[in-house]
Parts: C-alpha cells; sequence; structure tokens
C-alpha cells in the first residue's frame, strides 16, 4: 500500500504520466489503425489515403477529403497544450496497408513521446 501511495506521488510530481499526452498518444494511435483499414479495404487502388499529424491536428484523407469513420470525423484536434513537434504530412497508405517508415513527435509542456511507423503500417510508442 505505501508503494502505491509513494508511486503515484512519484507520478504526479515529476510528470511521469501526463493524461493529455496519453489521450493525444491514443488518439493518434487509433487513427493510425484507421487509416490503414481504409486503405486496406478501399475498393480502387487509385484512391489515395493519406495521414497527416501536424502542429495540433490529425487528418485522415482519401482523394484530398477529410473522412469520416464511424462516429469520428477528421481532422481531429489533439487536446489542449499537446502539439505534434515532428509530424508528417500525406504519409500515403496503399492497399496493403503499407506505408513509408516514419516518427512522430508529441509533445506536451511537461514531456514528449516519440510514435513509430513502419513501413508495413504497423504503429507503436
Amino acid at each position: 500500500m505505501i508503494v502505491a501511495v509513494i508511486f503515484t506521488a512519484s507520478i504526479n510530481r515529476f510528470g511521469f504520466f501526463n493524461s493529455d499526452l496519453h489521450v493525444a498518444k491514443k488518439t493518434l494511435l487509433d487513427s493510425l489503425f484507421v487509416v490503414q483499414k481504409i486503405a486496406m479495404s478501399r475498393a480502387d487502388s487509385a484512391n489515395s489515403v493519406t495521414f497527416s499529424a501536424i502542429n495540433s491536428y490529425i487528418d485522415i484523407r482519401e482523394n484530398n477529403r477529410s473522412v469520416q469513420f464511424g462516429a469520428i470525423d477528421y481532422p481531429q484536434q489533439l487536446p489542449s497544450g499537446i502539439t505534434v513537434t515532428q509530424g508528417v504530412d500525406n504519409l500515403a497508405y496503399d492497399k496493403l496497408g503499407n506505408t513509408a517508415a516514419s516518427k512522430i513527435v508529441l509533445s506536451s509542456s511537461e514531456s514528449s513521446l516519440v510514435i513509430t511507423i513502419e513501413a508495413s503500417g504497423y504503429a507503436y510508442e
């Protein structure tokens, strides 16, 4: 019990856990999964499917138009105070879900994290 209290206090005191940054990471990873799914499900490989993460926005575009996926409309704005300090613009996905290997850096005033995108389309922190 004491260890849990010390651990929680350490996280809050030293900023090891930033909830807005965590939400932004989850939003970004979910969006990367969605763009790959859209690219793989499209009927015509001539339809371009791209992903962008710039400043404080994430966008998925098909044929140069932002998409709607379920109840989610793109572009999406990241939580206040979170920015993309190293992003991608118009990262293209093919019908197999492949893309160019890339890195995206999300930053807050307290910390930052790197999302890696493999050429296969797999993304992780």
